[in-house]
């Protein structure tokens, strides 16, 4: 009988550790919802696993809690099915322990807007710029309401903003992360970013240089010289005299030679 205890009593062990271990490790499964708020349509369904930021392993793990199921519910399968307009919340579980959560919000079945592309920044506009979009690209009707724009300045946190064109004005000297999104204004589903093939998000990066400064003209030697402005070195720069391009592809030095020997006005 002694015996038989024992076992019974290191059986009981056992299983308690095991279960220890499955609650810490639900515990230490780390994920988070890729955005805040995901926009989807009534009538579809997805997986949420799209949605979120997670370690493969800790997959079978994980599962989808609706905090409001007459917006949206999950079915056995973990599959979000959303059956009418509105916003709710979309919990991730393992266990009894919530790991994130993140907006849905269910819309009408509109059309989504395409990304923007063609981004690029025109220097004589000094200017971001996209192509317009269309919600009927075959007629080139209906374009986007509006666009956000979200800029990353020397590797500062980004600031989202919101033009009603297809450009926005960047003048100040510095170094640029950009992407553009279309929005829907209520008559369509905004769009993506601009995105890779594996669905990542693209950004255009560039720099801004700042106009050269303190221009001076030596006829003696007919050389014109600038200062940097606090631009790199690896700056490059382009001489125009009469509208013509003296300096090819661009030069590195901050003076260039102009023959000046004929008489006439000279603009630089």
């Amino acid at each position: 009988m002694n015996k038989f205890k024992s076992i019974f009593v290191a059986l009981f062990c056992v299983l308690t550790f095991s279960f220890g271990l499955t609650a810490c490790g639900e515990e230490n499964i780390k994920v988070n919802f890729k955005k805040e708020t995901n926009q989807i349509v009534m009538g579809e369904s997805y997986d949420p696993f799209h949605f979120l930021n997670y370690d493969e392993k800790d997959k079978s793990k994980i599962y989808f809690v609706s905090g409001d199921e007459n917006v949206f519910f999950i079915t056995p399968d973990n599959r979000l099915v959303a059956q009418n307009t509105g916003k709710g919340v979309l919990y991730a579980y393992a266990g009894e322990h919530q790991l994130a959560h993140s907006f849905i919000s269910v819309e009408q079945n509109y059309i989504q807007l395409d990304a923007p592309v063609n981004i690029h920044y025109d220097i004589k506009s000094k200017s971001l710029i996209w192509n317009l979009v269309y919600a009927d690209t075959q007629t080139g009707t209906c374009v986007a309401p509006s666009y956000t724009v979200e800029i990353s300045k020397n590797n500062q946190p980004p600031q989202t903003f919101e033009t009603l064109s297809n450009y926005f004005v960047l003048e100040e000297q510095g170094f640029y992360n950009v992407r553009v999104k279309a929005n829907g204004g209520g008559i369509f589903l905004e769009s993506n970013y601009m995105s890779n093939e594996n669905g990542e998000d693209l950004y255009y990066s560039f720099c801004v240089m700042a106009q050269p400064s303190n221009l001076n003209y030596d006829e003696q030697t007919q050389t014109l010289t600038w200062s940097n402005n606090g631009n790199p070195d690896e700056t490059l720069y382009k001489v125009y005299v009469n509208g013509e391009n003296i300096s090819g592809e661009g030069q590195s030095t901050l003076f260039a030679k102009i023959d000046t020997s004929l008489s006439g006005i000279y603009d630089l």
